[in-house]
């Protein structure tokens, strides 16, 4: 399957506009603003990781000193933005490698859910417009919050995770491959937060419902899903 930019050309667009207008708040990330405190924590779970601590120990010791506070977080987001700060350490130093994750990060979390939005839209039917529409509207959203340079916190990895796996679940070929994706995001994003969980069961009821409706055209693929 080749990807044609002519037939993607709007949502492309619509999707760059947004991206283009979210970073230009990274210098307010490099001057030390962070959009949430959840972020703040965050980063310093990732410099505690970076720094030696276990990959199970997320207890935190500057909470509820001097025992520390036990951290009920996953680790998973962490790999991500501390793998972006070792990569970029060499070049920018430990402070610009840092706010290089914090803008980086929110922003690739981004195109990967517009990815997921436009793509859902085209399997629904939707042409350019719509899906140039779609992304628009995400736009307009709280949603898109969770995506400002320095929101590093977990909400846009889980929105990131939710979009790729209804876009897989939409699959007009009706794969193995797109049950596989579908589930995996489902099973990262419950292992990243419970808050997955209404969308993880309304995928799964979408599944079941398509291979009530499909019958055996479902079988292989609902089988891989499970």
């Amino acid at each position: 399957m080749t990807f044609d930019l002519a037939k993607w050309r709007a949502p492309v667009l619509a999707g760059l506009v947004l991206l283009l207008v979210l970073a230009s708040k990274a210098p307010e990330v490099w001057a030390g603003f962070f959009p949430d405190n959840d972020d703040q924590m965050r980063l310093q779970q990732v410099r505690d990781l970076l720094g030696g601590q276990g990959w199970f120990d997320v207890g935190q010791r500057r909470l509820d000193t001097p025992e520390g506070g036990a951290m009920h977080w996953s680790r998973l987001p962490d790999v991500f933005i501390a793998a972006l700060i070792v990569i970029s350490a060499p070049l920018l130093g430990p402070a610009g490698a840092e706010h290089f994750a914090l803008t980086v990060w929110p922003l690739t979390l981004l195109a990967i859910t517009l990815a997921g939005i436009a793509l859902s839209v085209r399997r629904l039917g939707g042409v350019q417009a719509g899906m140039a529409a779609a992304i628009g509207l995400f736009a307009l959203s709280a949603s898109s919050y969770n995506f400002w340079p320095g929101r590093i916190d977990h909400h846009g990895l889980e929105a990131a995770l939710v979009s790729i796996a209804f876009a897989a679940v939409l699959s007009l070929g009706r794969s193995v491959r797109s049950g596989v994706i579908a589930a995996g995001c489902l099973v990262i994003g419950l292992s990243v937060a419970l808050e997955s969980l209404p969308a993880a069961g309304a995928l799964i009821l979408a599944m079941g419902l398509l291979w009530i409706v499909n019958g055996a055209a479902e079988a292989r693929r609902l089988a891989a899903f499970g």
